[in-house]
């Protein structure tokens, strides 16, 4: 099994008042607009090619305890550490 993280965004163009916005890069357009930095990891299982969603995080850059999104990035990787460890034992 192989896990991608895909660290992404959340567009809301348009939508200045919702709690936390903040400023994220519209690739298709290459500008910034109103969002949210999304986190999205994602299992894929080699024998059989299904593919399997993880975890998805939406992140506000505006809270008090946002620190960076490699740090949330981090955060993610070790809460799916924990959570495989739980269900997968080493040989």
């Amino acid at each position: 099994m192989v896990l991608g993280i895909d660290p992404g965004d959340l567009n809301r163009n348009g939508s200045s008042k919702s709690e936390g916005i903040g400023k994220v890069r519209d690739g298709d357009k290459d500008v910034i607009v109103n969002g949210y930095p999304l986190i999205t990891i994602v299992a894929r299982c080699l024998k059989t090619c299904a593919t399997l969603p993880v975890l998805t995080r939406l992140i506000s850059t505006k809270t008090k305890d946002y620190k960076s999104e490699n740090h949330d990035i981090k955060q993610s990787m070790l809460k799916i550490k924990t959570c495989l460890a739980d269900i997968i034992k080493p040989l």
